[in-house]
């Protein structure tokens, strides 16, 4: 996934469309983190359920600041 993520984000970079490398970037950093969350809840594996939940909330709160802070179009 990180592979095809970092394919899309050197064509986006390259065709100069900034939303669509925001979209890599959110995807690859909540949908692990939301994925592994949601495998942790189904086996009732609540520490590792926490533990996914922490990263994805560590996620948004830096993607948040992180997307005001690219070159304006």
């Amino acid at each position: 996934m990180a592979f095809l993520a970092g394919i899309v984000g050197i064509v986006s970079l390259t065709e100069a469309r900034g939303s669509a490398l925001l979209g890599v970037f959110l995807s690859v950093t909540t949908i692990p983190a939301a994925s592994g969350m949601a495998v942790s809840l189904a086996f009732a594996d609540w520490h590792h359920a926490w533990g996914s939940l922490v990263q994805l909330l560590l996620n948004v709160a830096v993607l948040v600041p992180a997307r005001g802070s690219g070159p304006q179009a």
